[in-house]
This record gives structure tokens, sequence and C-alpha cells, in this order.
């Protein structure tokens, strides 16, 4: 990044004013357990008193293009108070919801806000999938007994990133796994927290092979709630 800041007043009420401009800069971040890498960043970020700007910025997420726009507010030590940041993405590909990968056209909101010393961050908006994979083999003993793996976060933070995204497609869910070759529509919402994350909706498949015990069931009509 290109650098061009200019730092006023006291340690206890600091001012900053200046520039950022990026060109072809990287960010790795996780929410929960998966990486989001944003590769190739170009914009430039304005800082005015105890605020920042972003004037522009572009980018590619998981091969597709995303734009972003927001800000942040500073306290007066100059952390972090509050941020909004909207992205909206053309066919990026992310690893989410846990165990699937989705490309398609995102448009979601990241706010955060300090509460109790800490950024409280919260994910909205909505994902226009146009193929969802979950390959993952399913272990059924599990699924009917209602048990779940623990998760890796080691419990819920005050810090985890609280989500409310809807993903839905048209044929777009497509399952290759040890019980089931079919590809379906999809209405499903995520809500929860990044490593807690609670998934509800919908999913209708008119077509595909189910395998239970052996056998092989051609699907007439599926419906999973």
């Amino acid at each position: 990044a290109h650098v061009a800041m200019r730092l006023t007043g006291t340690y206890e009420d600091s001012q900053l004013s200046g520039s950022r401009n990026l060109e072809n800069a990287s960010l790795a971040t996780f929410v929960g357990d998966e990486r989001l890498t944003f590769e190739r960043m170009n914009g430039r970020i304005i800082f005015n008193s105890k605020q920042a700007q972003i004037e522009r910025l572009t980018g590619i997420l998981g091969g597709g293009e995303f734009t972003a726009t927001g800000g942040m507010l500073f306290t007066d030590d100059l952390r972090i108070d509050s941020y909004r940041v909207s992205l909206l993405g053309n066919n990026v590909t992310i690893p989410y919801p846990d165990d699937f990968i989705t490309t398609g056209d995102a448009n979601l909101e990241v706010t955060g806000k300090r509460i109790n010393n800490e950024l409280a961050t919260h994910i909205t908006g909505n994902i226009r999938a146009s193929r969802v994979v979950y390959s993952q083999d399913i272990d059924l003993a599990t699924v009917i007994s209602g048990r779940r793996n623990p998760s890796l976060s080691g419990g819920t933070s005050t810090t985890e990133p609280t989500l409310d995204i809807t993903i839905e497609g048209r044929d777009a869910l497509v399952v290759r796994n040890n019980l089931a070759d079919l590809t379906a529509s999809l209405a499903l919402r995520v809500t929860g927290t990044a490593g807690d994350p609670q998934v509800t909706g919908r999913i209708v498949a008119n077509s595909g092979q189910i395998f239970f015990r052996r056998d092989r069931y051609d699907i007439q009509r599926l419906v999973i709630e």
C-alpha cells in the first residue's frame, strides 16, 4: 500500500488524516474455520479525523470479482469503534456453509461495533447460487441420533461473527457422496455464529439417486427440510 498520513492532537485524543492506496493487495481472514482470501485488491481509503471511508475497492474472491464500499469510525485513541462494509460479488466461490463449496452472486453487508472492549461482527445478506457442491460422506447413525461433531473453535466467543445469510439457487445444489447422486434446488437461511451456524430451509430434487444398504433408489421427488 502507498500511505500518506498525518497524525495530530494528543495521545488521548488523536486526529488522523490522509489516504491509503492499495495496488494488487491481498487479505486473508477466517469466518469460523473457513479461510477467505481476497486477492488483487485495488482501491483507495480516505482518513479524516476519526473516520475512514472506502472511496473505491475492487478485487478477486474465489475466482470472481467483487466491489466493496463502506467505512469505519475510530475511538479517541484510534481503535476501531464501529464499521460497515457492503460487498457485491459476481460469480465468487466461498467455502460456506460448512462442508459446502458455493459459487454465485453475493450481496453481503458486514457491520461491527465495539462492545465491552471487543468488536462484535454481524454478517447479513444473500447469495444467489449458481452451483453449490456437497461431497462429504454422511454417517447415518450420527444423523439419526442427532449427535454433532464438536466445534473446532472451542465454544462460542463474543468475537465470533453472527450470521443472517440466505442462499437460494434453482437446480444449483450438487450432491455426490456415499448416500446420494442428485441435483436439487435450495432455499436456505444460515444464522447463529460462524463457529456454530444454524441452517434452516428446504431442498427439493426431482431426479437423482439415493443409495441405502447396497440398494439404489431412483428419485421421483425428494423434499428435505
